[in-house]
């Protein structure tokens, strides 16, 4: 059982008991008057404040707007249940024009029944209250109805009561608030946390010399499981030599190490009673702890090693019995080639000695128990045979390839032949039999090689044979296909090149065109061109005559003629480049032309979308005036120069130019003015709004009616400023008519204060004139200056929320209005509610 969050609970009900009863009767001190109807200033509550606190009993003090249809007696029943015992609630309904009184008190009630009479609260109202209540002094009548509840109460705990027979009838006398069985309670609450705190440290200390008995306990088994490991390994060194005997020699130690450091530490482990220390006794069991853990992981740590060793011996003569067989398979192979074949096998050989020899250093270290030292050469012995492996493999794949050496050269040169023969082929400036008699000295190289068992030697030349083979046939069939591909090219480029006889005519005839169309600056360059065409065209003829000579039977110069070619096809792509311009630059003129007036058209109606959107929102723009003059001016001079010739395209690109950035800033612009145009729309709207509901607030009131007139001045300023496209002068306007709105307000307020007080109203004139102020200068931006008024931070609603706690006992109390006929509900003082209202 975890006692420490009980123990954290107990303090937390405690401290909740012991301040509730202080935090909720402030609370209830700081809202003993709650003004929801705004009947009083700050001063009245002060003066209110000062006298509830000279009484000997609790006053509350309530004043709503309006009951909304409720009774005044349930509406006081419900604001009563969260106070006090021992107090008095005096509620006001402004609208309905009605006072309660209401107490939930025996004790008080009995006072003002002995004071007043039968029905003591109607009495005191009408008495009290009303009469000052009609002629508008409330503060007056509250104080006076307060005086006189509180008088009766005094003199009802003024009289002398009867002697008490008990003793505790005498100290219930002495102290009415004297309960046996609280002080019995408060009694044990006070000593309840000593009992805690005691019975805690008793259980804890309980707890941890368990805990620390199970640590010792851990300790004497751990200690004892080191014994049989220390044995084991004890024998094993007697028996090994070697590395292994190092290995189980050092294993031994550190356990020996181990058993020593156990011993010593758990000698001096005890426990200490220290009460209130938990903390300092719980880092020391967790010491202990810590320790028992990194004990077993070193024991863990040695007892792998271990295992490690025992796997190792176990493997070691099954690995040497597998690697020996291997070995005596490479001996059989290495044997009947000697024997059958004839084949020395030097260096194969000897790579078998070797293998065979680390492979017997392996057996006699595990003949002496020496298991690690027979395992590393095992591994070794492992990986040379693993080479001698793959070696005999390739010699047995490689046997007849060898024997069929000269076969493989003699068809790949029968295949070389039959192809120059067959293609009818000079060789002239290429030779693919060298690469073949390459291949033929290194016949006898790699013979010697295999049959010496030069494994890695045999398998280098071998490749390099191969190699050789297939340069020759690669050197026929290149030569073939650049044969085939270079007279290919040359009947392509020569049906491209244009006719000599045929080009003068046709580009004078075009150049003629450009001339009457377009400026000189269009075409001066295509003269220069066509001559570099001309010069190009012959320049191509004769080479492809000579790289015709080249590709001739009698020649087979191929090699020479694909160089020859390729320079041809670089003069050929700059022929075709410039051959294009030179009869193609009229048709790349007109496209331009086209799509100019194309884009003029399309900015003319762009231009003539963004007048009207611009007359349809009745948007005055000044400042783009300038820019769509200059716009309009640009269309027509690009439209009277499209008549002229010859035509300057790069002074209309210009211009067109021109017309679009022009056109972009006026979008811009009208796109700007119509965002400003829909704020300064919606910020007009919501003040008209908040206007006409301030005006329903205040209906009836000469302030909404004396504002009425300049607020529709307002509005017809703000509408004229969007009319002329003064939208910030408009926005400043707005800004003006809700301080206009708020000091409409302050004048209400001001003007019903004083009116509750019968004193006539004198700041009116100086707020009026302020605002006229204002108005008159509306065109300028100006603003009206918002006097705040000042007041005590009144609660404004219905019913208020108090902290408290609920009485069992029954509310009674009564009520009346101030100036007219009462109305009462049913007449039992001691269950039922009592009250009473009229209009006055």
């Amino acid at each position: 059982m975890k006692l420490r969050p009980i123990i954290v609970l107990s303090f937390v009900i405690l401290f909740i008991v012991f301040t509730t009863v202080q935090t909720g009767y402030a609370a209830l001190k700081d809202e003993r008057i709650v003004d929801g109807g705004d009947f009083f200033t700050a001063e009245e509550e002060q003066r209110l404040h000062e006298l509830f606190d000279n009484q000997s009993i609790d006053f509350f003090l309530e004043t709503i707007p309006g009951l909304n249809g409720r009774k005044i007696a349930d509406y006081a029943d419900d604001a009563l249940k969260p106070l006090p015992t021992e107090s008095v609630l005096i509620l006001l309904a402004e609208e309905e024009r009605e006072v309660y009184i209401w107490t939930v008190s025996e004790k008080i009630d009995e006072a003002l029944v002995a004071h007043a009479g039968e029905n003591p609260y109607e009495k005191i109202i009408e008495s009290t209250f009303i009469p000052l209540a009609q002629e508008g002094d409330f503060i007056g009548g509250i104080e006076a109805v307060v005086k006189e509840v509180g008088e009766a109460v005094d003199e009802a705990a003024s009289a002398p009561a009867p002697s008490p027979a008990t003793t505790e009838e005498r100290a219930v006398a002495a102290d009415p608030e004297y309960h046996p069985a609280e002080a019995v309670l408060a009694l044990m609450i006070l000593t309840f946390p000593i009992w805690v705190v005691v019975g805690y440290q008793w259980y804890r200390i309980a707890k941890e010399r368990r805990r620390f008995q199970q640590l010792c306990d851990e300790w004497k088994v751990f200690e004892r499981s080191l014994y049989a490991p220390f044995n084991e390994v004890d024998d094993r060194v007697r028996l090994s030599k070697g590395k292994t005997a190092e290995t189980w020699i050092e294993i031994r130690d550190r356990l020996g190490s181990l058993i020593e450091e156990t011993k010593a530490y758990r000698g001096t482990l005890h426990y200490p009673i220290r009460p209130f220390k938990g903390k300092q006794i719980n880092q020391m069991l967790m010491d202990i702890h810590f320790r028992v853990e990194e004990a077993k992981e070193d024991l863990a740590d040695l007892e792998s090693k271990i295992n490690d060793l025992r796997e190792t011996e176990k493997a070691v003569t099954a690995d040497l019995q597998h690697e020996r067989d291997r070995l005596d398979s490479v001996y059989k192979h290495l044997v009947s080639w000697q024997t059958e074949k004839g084949w020395p096998l030097s260096q194969l050989e000897s790579r078998y000695e070797e293998a065979k020899t680390r492979l017997e250093q392996a057996e006699s270290f595990d003949h002496s128990l020496d298991y690690l030292s027979a395992a590393r050469n095992t591994e070794e012995a492992r990986e040379q045979i693993n080479q001698l492996l793959k070696e005999t493999d390739t010699i047995k794949e490689r046997e007849e390839a060898v024997d069929l050496l000269d076969e493989t050269l003699r068809k790949s040169r029968s295949q070389v032949e039959e192809q120059v023969k067959r293609e009818r082929l000079l060789l002239v400036d290429a030779n693919p039999y060298e690469p073949l008699q390459s291949a033929e000295s290194l016949i006898s190289n790699i013979r010697q090689l295999f049959i010496q068992g030069d494994v890695a030697g045999f398998k280098k030349q071998y490749t390099a044979f191969l190699q050789l083979l297939e340069n020759g046939q690669q050197e026929v069939d290149q030569l073939v296909k650049l044969r085939d591909e270079t007279i290919k090219e040359v009947e392509k480029i020569r049906s491209s090149l244009p006719g000599q006889d045929k080009l003068d005519p046709s580009f004078h005839e075009q150049l003629d065109r450009l001339q009457q169309r377009f400026t000189a600056s269009h075409w001066e360059d295509l003269p220069d061109r066509f001559e570099r065409v001309k010069r190009a065209s012959l320049q191509i003829e004769e080479q492809l005559f000579q790289v015709e000579g080249d590709l001739a039977h009698e020649v087979q110069q191929y090699h020479r003629a694909g160089n020859r070619m390729a320079e041809i096809k670089q003069l050929h792509r700059q022929v075709e480049q410039d051959y294009r311009d030179c009869f193609g630059r009229y048709d790349h003129l007109q496209e331009q032309s086209t799509r100019i007036q194309k884009t003029v058209r399309q900015a003319a109606e762009q231009v003539d979308r963004l007048i009207q959107k611009m007359n349809e929102e009745r948007l005055s723009v000044e400042s783009i005036t300038h820019t769509m003059e200059r716009i309009q001016e640009q269309l027509r001079f690009i439209e009277s120069r499209w008549s002229q010739s010859p035509l300057d395209l790069n002074d209309l690109e210009h211009v067109e130019e021109q017309v679009r950035q022009d056109i972009d800033h006026v979008r811009q612009e009208v796109e700007k003015r119509l965002q400003q145009k829909k704020q300064v729309t919606a910020d007009l709207n919501k003040l008209q709004q908040h206007f006409r509901n301030t005006e329903r607030k205040l209906s009836g009131s000469f302030t909404a009616n004396s504002y009425r007139r300049d607020f529709q001045r307002l509005v017809e300023t703000v509408q004229t400023s969007m009319n002329r496209g003064l939208f910030d002068q408009a926005e400043s306007d707005i800004r003006i008519g809700y301080d206009t709105i708020r000091e409409m307000e302050r004048e209400y307020r001001e003007t019903q204060r004083q009116q509750q007080h019968h004193q006539p109203y004198t700041g009116g004139h100086h707020i009026r004139s302020g605002v006229s102020a204002s108005l008159r200068n509306l065109s300028s931006g100006g603003g009206i200056a918002s006097n705040k008024s000042k007041g005590g931070g009144l609660h404004r609603g219905g019913a208020s929320k108090r902290s408290g706690s609920g009485k069992s006992a029954k509310p009674k109390g009564g009520g009346s209005s101030w100036g007219g006929s009462s109305k009462r509900s049913s007449s039992g003082r001691s269950s039922k509610p009592k009250g009473g209202g009229a209009k006055w």
